[in-house]
């Protein structure tokens, strides 16, 4: 029994020092998703969930919107798009609910759509929301989206909907609402005509909180734009910094808003970030600096890390791969190779190795009373 007890404890060393290992430099396996991948074109946005369920939209042969789809767990499920001619996902839940655009069928009109239990269904909007689409949805089911009456004016107004009823939010101009999190928060971008300034701010229960200016900008405050790209539950906010006098748009840098301070995350014009998950992981695609090439990347714990140095085993590379795309809780990313989409897990997941420290905890535990009954 005695030896049992060291071989226990040994056990448990050794996977604390993988633990730590694992925290110094993280290790991903891919998959790649081409075969579960629907044929076609792509059209518009790709997203994860935490479940692992990736959706997207296909284009048609014409060269326009199609339908929007889901991966799950090595099957793909085609939904349709309302009864007019296409639609097309923008965003999606934990418990796999999407919502975006979808066309009416002989008026014209775009109408924003609810995809929930198997059945894709159109969000009622205000009056004057003829042309509107829904942008975000979180974990109660709540649906960010913009409306206008025109196409002119179309998505010149934010509204939310709560699963019964939907209403316009009330916005100085030049604002926007882009993102909606799981606290009911929302995040958008503010343009001042005034003093052409661009930044980010936090919207809740009506009230606006802008975020600070960006201090070490490399260019003058009216040139800056700062845009809220992402954020978490924990109010921390993902930001992407352009100059407006760049025209080619290849200079890109990222920062994330944290405690009321700016973090730059890598080279400064090199990183455009895509997603943060709630632990404050960022992921992105690095660029060249001389534009010959890109490279799927991961922010964590202050260190900005290639995708492609991190897959285990050594060399298993699965083809080369690209850019990201999109994260999630569970530290999963989607990005972009030479062989398609795929989809990056971390080896071993997150939670994986904790259980199995409470495991051996339990099994010790219950060693000693045997032992002390003896």
């Amino acid at each position: 029994m005695k030896n049992l007890h060291v071989r226990l404890a040994a056990l448990a060393l050794a996977m604390s020092a993988g633990l730590a290992a694992q925290a110094a430099q993280p290790q991903y396996r891919v998959q790649n998703l081409s075969s579960q991948w629907p044929s076609g074109r792509m059209w518009g946005s790709v997203g994860l969930n935490n479940e692992g369920t990736v959706f997207g939209s296909l284009q048609e042969d014409a060269g326009r919107p199609g339908q929007p789809f889901l991966v799950h767990h090595g099957t793909t499920k085609l939904l349709g798009a309302l009864d007019g001619p296409w639609a097309i996902a923008r965003a999606i839940n934990d418990r796999g609910e999407l919502t975006g655009i979808a066309a009416s069928q002989g008026s014209g009109a775009w109408r924003p759509f609810l995809y929930r239990r198997a059945e894709m269904v159109e969000i009622p909007t205000p009056p004057g929301g003829r042309y509107a689409q829904g942008l975000d949805i979180n974990s109660a089911g709540q649906v960010l989206g913009v409306a206008g009456p025109s196409l002119q004016e179309a998505f010149s107004r934010p509204f939310i909907y709560d699963g019964t009823r939907t209403r316009f939010l009330d916005l100085p101009e030049g604002y926007s609402l882009e993102r909606l999190n799981d606290r009911g928060q929302m995040l958008g971008t503010a343009f001042d005509a005034r003093t052409g300034i661009t930044r980010p701010f936090l919207y809740e229960d009506g009230r606006i909180t802008l975020l600070p200016l960006l201090q070490d900008a490399p260019m003058p405050q009216e040139r800056a734009v700062l845009r809220g790209i992402d954020f978490n539950n924990a109010g921390q906010v993902l930001v992407r910094l352009t100059d407006r006098a760049d025209l080619t748009g290849r200079n890109v840098s990222s920062y994330l808003y944290s405690d009321g301070a700016y973090t730059r995350i890598g080279p400064a014009g090199s990183f455009e970030a895509v997603d943060i998950n709630r632990k404050g992981w960022v992921t992105g695609t690095l660029t060249a600096p001389d534009w010959s090439g890109h490279r799927p990347a991961l922010y964590r714990d202050g260190r900005l890390l290639d995708l492609n140095d991190l897959l285990v085993p050594a060399g298993a590379r699965n083809g080369e791969l690209r850019s990201a795309l999109a994260l999630n809780d569970r530290g999963q990313i989607l990005g972009t190779g030479n062989r398609g989409h795929y989809l990056a897990t971390p080896v071993p997941e997150p939670a994986t190795p904790a259980l199995m420290l409470a495991g051996l905890a339990i099994v010790g535990t219950v060693l000693r009373r045997r032992s002390a009954v003896r």
